[in-house]
């Protein structure tokens, strides 16, 4: 596992919460709306998740071809799940705030933003990828094949893709991205049940 996408959960800059904590007490006394990507995919279950976790719910919830500054700007949503790149305009400008990062770890754009996970302890299913090889292939190959890979996300492009986007960009050997599969999948299988 090498990389985990920069999903965030984005609030208007004028709303007086910066955190899950704040939404979900703003959202139990005011109407909230939220944007999303789809409703079945997982960074908009885990969302709902969590607010049910703790303890209130969305007034309205739709799904939109893209989530950016826009949809805020409009009222068409209070808050969305987006991509820091597609919301990186009004988190610039203070139109808006990101309250919750959906990755593996702290975005290096973002370092004060709490991860969702952090916020909300088990539910969070981040977007990630990884490089896999069919079962059986020679460990000298899979040694290759991890050491030319770490050295290429150490490249200055892959550096400068992180500062743009806000993709955490990381390694896991083997071993620990065989566990973070395997629980990731158990986190998919229960957001998906629920």
């Amino acid at each position: 596992v090498f990389l985990s996408y920069p999903m965030a959960l984005v609030a208007r800059g004028d709303l007086p919460f910066d955190d899950m904590q704040g939404l979900a007490a703003y959202a139990k006394e005011n109407p909230v709306k939220l944007g999303h990507f789809g409703f079945q995919g997982p960074p908009t279950l885990q969302t709902m998740l969590a607010a049910k976790t703790l303890g209130f719910e969305y007034a309205g919830s739709a799904a939109f071809d893209e989530t950016n500054c826009t949809l805020l700007k409009s009222g068409d949503a209070d808050v969305m799940v987006t991509t820091v790149k597609l919301s990186k305009p009004c988190l610039n400008s203070g139109d808006a705030k990101a309250i919750a990062a959906y990755t593996m770890s702290r975005i290096s754009v973002l370092p004060d933003v709490a991860t969702l996970d952090e916020q909300v302890a088990g539910i969070a299913a981040p977007s990630w990828a990884g490089l896999f090889v069919r079962a059986g292939t020679p460990q000298d190959v899979r040694d290759k094949i991890a050491s030319a890979a770490k050295k290429a996300l150490g490249a200055n492009a892959v550096t400068d893709i992180s500062k743009n986007t806000g993709a955490v960009i990381t390694w896991q050997s083997a071993e620990d991205s065989a566990a973070f599969v395997a629980e990731q999948y158990n986190r998919i299988q229960a957001l998906l049940a629920k």
